[in-house]
């Protein structure tokens, strides 16, 4: 059977303040295909389920590589 297949993304944002220089960094990925995971289901009980969705954030789209941001401080 075929193994799994994510697509993978990294973001670095940088800042710049009066006093102060920023670091932002995130990552995560999407499952593409299944492959063998179709089949495969790891144990996990109710709670760990519970924090592991609560700390689920999403990197937003339409983010190009060189892309200005204003940073709020």
């Amino acid at each position: 059977m075929s193994q799994a297949i994510y697509d993978t993304v990294s973001v670095e944002v940088t800042g710049k303040a009066a006093q102060h220089e920023y670091l932002l960094r995130a990552s995560g990925s999407t499952l593409r295909f299944q492959g063998f995971l179709i089949v495969y289901e790891e144990a996990r009980d109710e709670d760990q389920a519970a924090q592991e969705d609560r700390r689920k954030v999403r990197i937003p789209p339409g983010l190009e590589e060189g892309q200005a941001q204003r940073l709020i401080a």
